[in-house]
């Protein structure tokens, strides 16, 4: 029998915009901080420790109640550059880095890497896996971060929303996934 779980998306993805989440979720769940698992992809150019270390206090230091994620999306912070940036979550926290050579995993599963040796299945792989022990531990499930994971986060859960065609993305999109990704990432293509 499937749970209902009760799922919050939020674009926090900066150390004030985190802590802020954080604050209205222990005002709204008052008992969210032992009852919550996180979802968290981040931009390379946010403060990755200091964001973590938000996260980490409204869990109680539970590392194994986060869920880091990539996005393919060539300015997301990637796994590694994350767990360099605080340690306490390589053993605990969930995650699969497509870099490191011990994986974290449940199973051998097979990593689909795009051209900037991103996986482009890192954060519907962790959706799932969190939805699933929300579900068991009755749980608030909370996906915040960066907006490059927000669309692969939403299909995951389900969520149907309209996208361009292929070929308006290929475009628009700069060969990314979908144009809602597109933000740019400093560089001109050729």
């Amino acid at each position: 029998i499937q749970k209902n779980v009760r799922v919050i998306l939020d674009v926090a993805h900066n150390p004030q915009a985190m802590d802020y989440l954080l604050v209205k979720l222990r005002s709204t769940y008052p008992n969210s901080s032992d009852n919550v698992r996180l979802v968290v992809g981040m931009s390379s150019d946010k403060d990755l420790k200091y964001c973590t270390e938000i996260v980490l206090d409204h869990v109680s230091q539970q590392a194994n109640k986060l869920h880091l994620v990539e996005a393919s999306h060539p300015r997301a912070a990637s796994i590694s550059s994350i767990l360099e940036a605080n340690p306490k979550l390589v053993n605990e926290s969930h995650y699969y880095d497509t870099t490191m050579t011990s994986q974290q995993t449940e199973e051998e599963e097979v990593v689909n890497v795009n051209e900037h040796g991103r996986d482009v299945s890192s954060v519907s792989k962790q959706v799932r896996l969190a939805l699933e022990l929300a579900a068991k531990n009755d749980e608030l499930l909370v996906v915040c971060g960066s907006v490059f994971i927000m669309a692969d986060a939403r299909e995951e859960l389900g969520i149907v929303e309209p996208r361009d065609s292929k070929v308006i993305a290929e475009v628009a999109g700069a060969g990314l996934r979908s144009s809602q990704e597109n933000f740019g990432d400093g560089k001109k293509k050729k």
